[in-house]
């Protein structure tokens, strides 16, 4: 359990750490300082279509937010806790993934 978790936050480091060595398209497209320490929730907002920079930070806001550990949580990286599709599309799920009876066909 615990390779896993350092493979991990190994990963999470170098995916946040290697891009930003390279120089961005946008040379003012940086992070807001409230992201750190704790990264607050993305809003998903509608993105400008006429700028990278909207797309960028927002996927690099929900990196660091789904890495980050749950408050009073074990310590654990927040998409740990998520739904897996198998979670998703059980048998005992609200959609579940096939039909019940799959003799029937639809006209």
């Amino acid at each position: 359990m615990k390779s896993k978790l350092a493979v991990t936050i190994g990963l999470a480091f170098l995916l946040v750490a290697l891009p930003w060595g390279m120089k961005a398209a946008d040379d003012d497209c940086e992070a807001p300082d409230v992201w750190f320490p704790k990264t607050p929730p993305p809003t998903n907002a509608q993105p400008d279509a006429t700028k990278d920079c909207d797309f960028y930070q927002w996927a690099w806001q929900t990196f660091l937010y789904v890495t980050q550990p749950e408050p009073g949580g074990n310590g654990l990286p927040r998409f740990i806790g998520y739904q897996n599709p198998e979670d998703v599309f059980s048998a005992a799920a609200a959609t579940p993934r096939f039909r019940k009876d799959p003799k029937v066909m639809l006209n």
